[in-house]
């Protein structure tokens, strides 16, 4: 008996993905909906829906420019100009988070090696002077340290970056409210 795949390739064509665009749609019933029910100021786009793009957005390769298609009755010109801003302020705040991240992970990779280096440099020198069971210790711990900063120079800091680079697709995507908008740009 052969088993079924999940084809994601297909999936993903058959849901977002049309010519060089993937859209997302988005079906929202009020503008209210759009904003975090907590900020009285309303500048903090909603988590259910920051959630449902993130989501939305995971799987669909870096390759294809994103369309939000927002679907909601009653919003006027100054209502969609709101909720774009929203939307780019929401995702240009996680890349500035991302752009900190980086910041912290070279420094965090910076003091390790330069621990780890001056660790095996004093092993090295008091090698003479102290008992092997001490140099060896004091060995691991070089080691360990410099094994650390490559460890998350390498592969924490590609996390970081991988993050960032999602979040600057969705920064960048198009926002769009009616479906002539859609037409007009895929083709």
């Amino acid at each position: 008996m052969r088993k079924s795949r999940f084809d994601a390739n297909e999936f993903l064509n058959e849901k977002y993905i049309k010519g060089k665009f993937a859209i997302i749609p988005i079906q929202v019933n009020s503008k209210d909906e759009f904003f975090d029910k907590h900020d009285s100021n309303r500048n903090t786009l909603s988590h259910d829906l920051a959630n449902y793009i993130d989501c939305c957005a995971y799987n669909i390769p870096i390759k294809y420019k994103l369309i939000l298609d927002i679907k909601c009755p009653d919003l006027t010109d100054k209502d969609k100009k709101e909720i774009e801003r929203l939307i780019r302020i929401h995702y240009g705040l996680i890349i500035h988070d991302k752009n900190l991240d980086l910041k912290i992970n070279l420094i965090d990779v910076a003091w390790l090696f330069i621990l780890g280096v001056a660790v095996l440099a004093l092993a090295y020198l008091l090698s003479d002077n102290l008992q092997s069971f001490m140099t060896e210790i004091l060995l691991i711990a070089g080691w360990f340290a410099v094994w650390e900063s490559v460890d998350d120079f390498v592969i924490d800091r590609r996390k970081i970056r991988i993050d960032k680079r999602n979040n600057k697709q969705l920064f960048d995507a198009t926002v769009q409210f009616s479906m002539e908008k859609e037409k007009e740009l895929i083709s």
